[in-house]
């Protein structure tokens, strides 16, 4: 069974149609990319696997799970989006924003511990990022804060 299984999926904005019948799925493991000009419904996708735009047709299974179902917070648990530009308003350091992801993994209002601070510096290694760390957000270059 498919990690994520996109069934004949409809979304689109205001009445206009952006995907029609959209099925694919995507196996443990495997990469993929979607890729398309300009206005093709790329970002309109993300938007709905993260539950950013609502479908307005079809299913969307996350490890068997219907995403429809899905609380926020549990699938932000399990999914991530990248945007192509962030915009960040506040004095962050690299380490800072890549601390951010772990939010839905804790309890409200709660502080990194060592197991979160783990987590970080593995994933920040693993992306070969660990040395822009204390740099600040804001000078990244795209590339760099991807």
């Amino acid at each position: 069974m498919p990690v994520l299984d996109v069934q004949n999926l409809r979304a689109g904005y205001r009445g206009a149609p952006i995907i029609e019948d959209l099925s694919f799925g995507v196996e443990s493991g495997e990469i993929f990319g979607v890729l398309g000009p300009n206005g093709s419904g790329k970002t309109t996708l993300l938007k709905v696997i993260s539950k950013a735009l609502r479908p307005r047709g079809g299913r969307i299974l996350l490890n068997g799970n219907d995403l429809s179902g899905m609380t926020q917070l549990a699938l932000s648990r399990a999914v991530a989006v990248v945007p192509q530009v962030t915009h960040v308003e506040f004095n962050f350091n690299a380490r800072e924003i890549a601390a951010m992801g772990r939010n839905p993994h804790q309890k409200r209002m709660a502080f990194d511990d060592a197991e979160d601070e783990r987590i970080v510096r593995e994933s920040m290694e693993a992306t070969e990022t660990w040395h822009l760390r204390d740099r600040p957000f804001r000078v990244l270059s795209g590339g760099e804060s991807q």
